[in-house]
């Protein structure tokens, strides 16, 4: 489908898509989040605590990868659309490679806060 849409642009832009189920919040957040935080209350040493965060960090790792992988193979693109989804809502992210900039569009201004971690890994 993204090659059928870049076609039907006639060439304007040169535009690349990142593949939203890779990069959604459920992605880098660790799975059954209630579970997660119980743990980390009954994680009765400092090491069990470190190794849940690990774990977290080795998430948000993968995507901050393939994030990358994807900038550096179209780094001839002029913009790359990253569609985001987190806390039951979605918001699209320009990506402008060639100026390092990044323009957000969502529909419910939502504070920056709410999607700060996945701005953290583009920013890697």
């Amino acid at each position: 489908m993204q090659w059928r849409e870049e076609e039907l642009m006639h060439g304007r832009f040169k535009v690349a898509y990142l593949d939203p189920t890779r990069i959604s919040e459920p992605e880098h957040k660790l799975k059954m989040m209630e579970t997660i935080k119980t743990q980390i209350e009954g994680a009765n040493t400092q090491a069990k605590k470190d190794a849940i965060k690990k774990a977290h960090r080795e998430e948000m790792h993968k995507v901050s990868v393939y994030i990358a992988k994807v900038m550096k193979k179209k780094s001839d693109k002029d913009y790359i659309m990253a569609p985001y989804g987190f806390e039951h809502h979605w918001i699209c992210i320009i990506i402008l490679p060639k100026l390092g900039e990044a323009v957000i569009l969502d529909s419910a201004s939502y504070h920056r806060d709410r999607y700060k971690d996945f701005i953290g890994i583009i920013q890697k």
